[in-house]
């Protein structure tokens, strides 16, 4: 199984890769890490040919890169998408009032960005709290870690991965 994480700057590296660190030893994954720093460094990697079954993103990284038609380019991956967003009113949550794929899973931190994003996208195929996460846990990176690694978890168990 392959699996693919794709970030922008405002992640933490250290997060990322303690999350792969847990999912590695659990799970015998072919695992890639790209940090974009911007858009055009994303499209350069061809997620259609890389062909992975999970693809996690943080703080919607990638999202504003679109077909000719102007829909969402991930739309066309034929992966799973499981997708943190770990900061509110990030510059790319536009792009979740475009058409989004059944195969998008969406985690944010704290109940009222939750409700806030359910109110202004209410199309949003799947979207849950990041439980237990921490916003002022920067001492302690492993339980925010643990709480990605759940979520993922339990994206791959609704998908059967």
């Amino acid at each position: 199984m392959k699996f693919v994480y794709l970030y922008d700057e405002n992640i933490d590296e250290d997060l990322v890769y303690t999350v792969t660190e847990h999912l590695k030893w659990s799970y015998r994954w072919e695992i890639e890490i790209h940090a974009c720093k911007d858009s055009r460094e994303l499209a350069v990697l061809d997620l259609k040919q890389s062909s992975p079954e999970l693809i996690v993103t943080f703080n919607l990284a990638g999202f504003d890169i679109s077909t000719l038609t102007d829909g969402l380019s991930y739309n066309l991956v034929d992966s799973k998408f499981v997708h943190f967003l770990l900061h509110e009113n990030l510059p790319n949550e536009k792009y979740l009032s475009k058409q989004l794929s059944i195969s998008m899973f969406f985690y944010c931190v704290g109940n009222e960005y939750r409700d806030y994003l359910l109110k202004t996208y209410p199309e949003m195929p799947w979207l849950k709290e990041l439980t237990g996460w921490n916003i002022e846990e920067t001492q302690n990176m492993e339980s925010n870690a643990a709480c990605i690694v759940a979520a993922i978890e339990e994206v791959m168990g609704e998908c059967r991965l």
